[in-house]
């Protein structure tokens, strides 16, 4: 009982924080420091680019996207919904890793410290980041997330307790994936040293577990392949097929060393139809 009231009070105390900060953040009319990428991606999502929210974002997923254009078609531009949904993304899986580390703790002191260690990290990381939002941050963060939740999962031999268990991951999974899959992606390989890990335990031990670890990893790979179908179908157009790599192309030019001189490379303008 000690154990279960520590952890829901720390849990309490920091779900209070991020309240604070996001209704501080709302009544300062949310000071988010945007730059590079994210000041495009946020224009685009709000409709200040064309005038309608749109959640083909190009450089984030159609899962994010839409629900990003969604919330500034119902509230307009008055509330900063793209830095608000970044720090979500980072607040979210450290609020359900201490949830998951309190309840390994074996007594309440040890939950004290790993309440107080966690805190002190917790607003340092959201200090800095908070006034500072990036969607790459993000998805590293979820997806850092998604893979320590994945570590965590209890071995059981019963296939739907083993699966409930693993909805934190699956979730944060997706949550990262439908940012910015290619930063996700990065983390593929550590996935696979983790699931043969959890494989090969669970041969050792006889059990069940194995199968168990077999049909979520297949359930992970489906959900990773689905993101990646949804976001290429967002653009399957061929307006929007010529749209992306038109954009291909310009970042190619602007995001390394600024534009060439005509005169020196005429041949890759003309190459892009540029005269």
């Amino acid at each position: 009982m000690k154990k279960k009231l520590s952890g829901a009070f720390g849990i309490y105390c920091i779900s209070a924080l991020s309240a604070i900060f996001f209704i501080a953040f709302l009544w300062w009319k949310a000071p988010f420091l945007l730059d590079n990428d994210n000041i495009y991606l946020k224009t685009i999502a709000s409709g200040e680019m064309t005038g309608t929210p749109e959640p083909r974002m190009l450089y984030m997923g159609i899962l994010s996207g839409g629900v990003l254009s969604l919330l500034y078609r119902i509230t307009g531009n008055g509330i900063p919904w793209f830095g608000l949904f970044l720090c979500l993304s980072m607040a979210l899986p450290m609020i359900l890793l201490m949830a998951a580390s309190l309840e390994r703790c074996r007594s309440i002191w040890t939950g004290a410290i790993l309440w107080g260690f966690w805190n002190l990290t917790f607003l340092y990381a959201f200090y800095v980041y908070f006034a500072r939002t990036q969607y790459t941050i993000a998805t590293g963060m979820a997806g850092a997330a998604a893979l320590l939740a994945l570590a965590l999962i209890p071995g059981k031999e019963n296939l739907k307790d083993y699966l409930k268990g693993s909805i934190p991951f699956l979730v944060l999974a997706v949550w990262g994936m439908g940012m910015r899959e290619e930063a996700f992606l990065m983390l593929l390989p550590f996935f696979g040293l983790c699931f043969l890990t959890k494989l090969l335990e669970g041969r050792r031990t006889g059990s069940g577990a194995g199968r168990n670890v077999v049909i979520l990893g297949c359930l992970f790979g489906a959900l990773i392949l689905a993101v990646l179908g949804a976001n290429r179908a967002a653009t399957s157009s061929r307006e929007w097929r010529d749209y992306v790599e038109y954009d291909d192309l310009r970042s190619r030019i602007v995001d390394y060393g600024g534009y060439p001189d005509y005169e020196t490379h005429r041949d890759l303008y003309e190459s892009v139809g540029i005269t």
